[in-house]
């Protein structure tokens, strides 16, 4: 078992880059050039011509393995599936540049937008197809869509729809609820221009026998002066992944007040837990890719394309990190296996 200083070190070690595992800013600095995720992108290219689009058409915000392990995962649950016949092809969001974005893609039943670049990348051009947006965060998607909106193209907000990278967050108050009777008062870290319900997120925790109070911050700036406010008024503190505000410079700053003010961090990925946080509830690449194989096979029932509305990942996991357990004071058991849905394990195995 790590102790507490091993923790932080980590912690450093990491220097927080994988926190943020599936934005494009760590996109750009985790890609992972592996040899089989290339081969498998030019055999898609040379199955279906590359200016001519598949039935399916999945567009990935960067080679990176994650973008790639959501991809394959549409691929194998389609192949297996009702719709086995319907051609599919994987292409970067780099290689759809403004003038070509129809030519590629307007004949496709659909088109599968893996992160936010691929998404912005789509919507930039013409649309005259339905568009599923995976890996994407909520506050990312919401803004995007407004902008769509403010440019007067309001009318084919109909035909986008997404499933988002973060979690519900009554799924984290229930994480806070499981890790002691001590945790009643939790603190949301959330932009001054959030749109997140709150008031019905107090409902929720009131039935759990907790509080909620929300700490609206208009700039990363002004998170730890906020935390410092109200840190003798919650008992943790509940974050979860906004690009207006939160990047590693400031994830690593949230860490180290937990730290040195005993405040315990609730994170929203694997990789924060390894850094430092108490315990996460998350999604993985090939969790959210088998979800957003069933939403795509169902979709593909309708002729036009039908999707559901934007929605969050069923399949998820929850864990803690033991030495922050320890320093804590805390007994739990740190794989919250009863947290946790998994979903079904793809044949090949894995997560």
């Amino acid at each position: 078992m790590y102790g507490l200083g091993a923790a932080i070190r980590l912690g450093e070690a990491l220097a927080l880059e994988p926190v943020m595992l599936f934005t494009e800013q760590i996109g750009e600095r985790l890609q992972r050039h592996t040899v089989l995720p290339m081969i498998l992108l030019w055999i898609c290219f040379i199955a279906s011509g590359s200016v001519h689009a598949a039935s399916i058409e999945i567009v990935l915000s960067s080679d990176s393995d994650e973008y790639h392990q959501v991809a394959s995962r549409i691929h194998e649950a389609l192949r297996d599936s009702r719709h086995h016949a319907e051609s599919v092809a994987t292409r970067l969001a780099q290689s759809l540049d403004a003038d070509s974005n129809n030519a590629v893609l307007k004949d496709s039943r659909l088109v599968v937008a893996v992160g936010v670049r691929a998404l912005k990348k789509i919507l930039d051009g013409p649309m005259e197809f339905p568009v599923y947006a995976v890996l994407v965060p909520y506050a990312s998607y919401s803004k995007l869509l407004d902008g769509i909106e403010a440019k007067g193209r309001a009318s084919i907000k109909q035909n986008v729809s997404a499933l988002y990278l973060d979690q519900p967050l009554h799924r984290q108050l229930a994480l806070a609820n499981a890790l002691g009777d001590r945790f009643r008062v939790v603190g949301i870290l959330l932009a001054e221009t959030s749109d997140f319900d709150v008031a019905s997120l107090v409902a929720e925790a009131k039935q759990l026998g907790m509080a909620l109070r929300d700490i609206r911050v208009a700039s990363s700036r002004e998170i730890v002066p906020a935390l410092k406010r109200t840190k003798r008024k919650i008992d943790i503190l509940l974050t979860m992944f906004d690009p207006s505000f939160i990047d590693t410079q400031t994830i690593k700053q949230i860490l180290y007040f937990s730290y040195h003010r005993r405040l315990p961090v609730l994170g929203y990925s694997h990789a924060m837990v390894k850094a430092g946080a108490l315990a996460a509830i998350f999604s993985t690449p090939k969790q959210i890719g088998q979800h957003a194989a069933e939403e795509i096979i169902d979709a593909l029932d309708s002729d036009p394309v039908r999707l559901s509305p934007p929605g969050f990942p069923k399949y998820y996991q929850a864990i803690c990190n033991a030495a922050v357990a320890d320093y804590f004071n805390l007994h739990v058991d740190c794989s919250l296996a009863s947290l946790s849905h998994p979903g079904p394990q793809p044949a090949s195995g894995g997560q």
